[in-house]
């Protein structure tokens, strides 16, 4: 039987992305209407710009009305679609990026964005029609231009957002801290709280959470549509306490809120969770299997 390499993390979690070429000018793409599926997506993880062709918006910034080709989806040919001043949403497949974007050019569209047909993002070249583009353009992810093709067919406008920051979105902000001399005040000299969940609760009662990274800080852009929003920290289990409890804010556009959470610990104790991963499983080929080991209890494990 082989040896197979077994990696030890302790409760790191690695971010890493990768990114061909230069990195986007825009780092923001907002839906800002309908309602229904209003939110904001960063750049590297969710869209990618044309990588040495294509234009620019004056100011990394543009607000516009998205629109779908009205014959051929794939546009890999003039199908007289009016995009005047549009947001022209095309699928990627047959022909080249340049060519679907030169045609909605060619039909008055203000930018045009391509979705993929996975949920993964490649570096769109600039193929033999390139040099003539001069709109923006920008490559999705399959889940997020399925989102807005799907509501476009129902006949809803959709008004998409580009920038460095998201367009009609608030910031909260703020750290998870354990408590370290009993005042339960989120003191800066206390601990920040790794991969700790914030649930957040909008006017309509759903649900959603934020984890804070590696110093305990967390952060998030929220609409406020759905405000007011009603925070509050999940304690890891029966060995911890909620200093804090729910919190209520409105955000607005452009604003930042900062809300801080503190926890103690109820009790002096080691829990430690273990996962173990592989990647895909091939016969006759070696593999690695990964162990992560977290202790989410309130003292430290040696």
């Amino acid at each position: 039987m082989k040896n197979l390499p077994l990696y030890f993390i302790s409760c790191i979690v690695l971010f890493h992305s990768t990114f061909i070429n230069a990195q986007s000018s825009v780092q923001y793409l907002s839906i800002l209407s309908p309602s229904s599926i209003v939110g904001t997506y960063r750049d590297s993880s969710n869209f990618r710009e044309a990588s040495g062709w294509g234009g620019s918006f004056p100011g990394n910034k543009f607000n516009g009305q998205a629109m779908i080709p009205d014959v051929d989806d794939l546009l890999c040919k003039d199908d007289k679609t009016d995009f005047a001043g549009k947001i022209a949403i095309i699928r990627r497949g047959t022909c080249e990026f340049s060519a679907k974007a030169l045609y909605a050019q060619n039909r008055g569209a203000a930018c045009v964005i391509i979705v993929n047909f996975e949920n993964a993002l490649v570096t769109m070249g600039a193929g033999t029609l390139g040099n003539q583009v001069t709109i923006p353009a920008f490559f999705i992810t399959k889940d997020l231009g399925e989102l807005i093709i799907n509501v476009l067919k129902n006949q809803e406008n959709v008004v998409l957002s580009f920038g460095n920051n998201p367009e009609g979105f608030g910031l909260i902000q703020g750290f998870v801290r354990q408590d370290l001399n009993g005042n339960c005040l989120s003191d800066t000299s206390n601990k920040g709280l790794r991969d700790w969940s914030i649930n957040v609760k909008d006017k309509s009662g759903s649900n959603f959470k934020i984890k804070s990274n590696n110093q305990g800080f967390y952060r998030r852009y929220l609409s406020p549509l759905f405000g007011p929003y009603k925070l509050s920290v999940e304690p890891k289990n029966t060995s911890w306490l909620a200093c804090d409890l729910e919190k209520e804010v409105q955000v607005t556009d452009h604003d930042t809120s900062t809300l801080n959470f503190t926890v103690i610990s109820n009790k002096d104790c080691i829990e430690l969770h273990t996962e173990i991963t592989a990647s895909r499983l091939r016969r006759c080929f070696d593999s690695d299997f990964y162990i992560n080991v977290c202790n989410e209890g309130t003292i430290t494990a040696k």
